[in-house]
């Protein structure tokens, strides 16, 4: 069910989001961030690759080889600001310093980061289950959805995740430009977010965000004990071209 945990073979858990369609051939797909589906991939960098196993529960939670429910189908890529550079140059530089630093300062390494300016819109992915009977589109906790609506300033909101369950909050403010740390010397800049109160905790990312008449706001990507921000539902479907 949408609300419980599924990951990546290669990540520790997030959340099913919500059952889709692919808008071109009408196949159920399980929606839910990229970080979560495909390992926070930019489509270059070998993380993913289409056709990877998708662990239901996610690896954190038990899941193993024998817990394959779905194959990862496509993602939005993430452009991160900061990467590690590829060049081949800059490579040879860093490993001919680290040699000499693990003689005369063993403690310190060198590493080349290359910065940009990337713009991200969401961070989203879609895995096809392996069997349509896996599947079901009931929310845990919360229930089926009722189509969608645009978000407002003030608005009630909720979701359902595999760490914190059913929580609720209200959006705060929109069109939120942010940037998000993705791992070590990984970041990348999100525009026209939703910005809500506190509702999730790790593990919560690529929960569907509902207003109190269950249709569906937004994709929740990441947060703080303070706030949680999150993908327009718009942007999310004309990305990755799917329905409700």
């Amino acid at each position: 069910m949408p609300g419980m945990s599924v990951g990546h073979y290669k990540v520790t858990a997030g959340t099913f989001g919500a059952l889709v369609k692919d808008a071109n051939t009408g196949e159920l797909l399980i929606l839910s961030n990229n970080h979560v589906l495909a390992n926070a991939s930019d489509g270059r960098d070998g993380r993913c690759a289409i056709g990877d196993d998708i662990l239901q529960p996610g690896a954190y939670d038990g899941g193993t080889s024998s817990d394959v429910i779905a194959r990862l189908e496509r993602f939005v890529p993430i452009m991160k600001n900061t990467t590690a550079a590829r060049c081949s140059i800059a490579q040879g530089i860093e490993n001919g310093v680290n040699a000499l630093l693990k003689y005369i300062k063993p403690d310190y390494r060198l590493k080349f980061v290359k910065t940009g300016s990337a713009r991200n819109m969401v961070d989203a992915a879609v895995a096809k289950p392996l069997k349509a009977e896996y599947v079901t589109s009931r929310i845990f906790d919360l229930g089926e959805l009722n189509g969608i609506v645009q978000p407002a300033i003030g608005m009630k909101v909720k979701k359902s995740g595999r760490t914190s369950g059913v929580t609720s909050s209200e959006i705060k403010a929109l069109d939120v430009v942010l940037k998000v740390m993705l791992g070590e010397g990984e970041e990348a800049t999100f525009y026209e977010q939703i910005l809500t109160g506190p509702m999730a905790q790790p593990g919560d990312s690529g929960s569907i965000v509902v207003d109190e008449n269950m249709r569906v706001v937004g994709l929740l990507f990441a947060g703080s004990d303070k706030s949680t921000i999150v993908n327009p539902i718009v942007n999310v479907m004309k990305l990755l071209k799917i329905t409700f």
